[in-house]
């Protein structure tokens, strides 16, 4: 079998993470934040997550679904 590389050794073991950033992470929190919001989980800032988004994508997804109209001004 050969192996074929888009990067060189050296980029791959100094500079490569061991492990992928979780998808929750890299994720647009838009529909996640309406499923929680429409499961009666009003505390989505302080929602318990296995890999937590960070606050800045929590508040930008939030302030989408405000701008559209889904959310209220009590976030509800």
């Amino acid at each position: 079998m050969i192996a074929t590389r888009l990067y060189a050794e050296e980029y791959f073991l100094n500079h490569m993470s061991n492990e992928g950033i979780p998808e929750i992470q890299r994720s647009n929190m838009v529909s996640c934040v309406i499923q929680l919001k429409a499961l009666g989980i009003d505390n989505i800032l302080g929602f318990d997550w296995p890999a937590s988004p960070s606050a800045e994508a929590m508040i930008r997804a939030l302030e989408v679904l405000y701008s559209l109209g889904v959310l209220d001004d009590d976030a509800s």
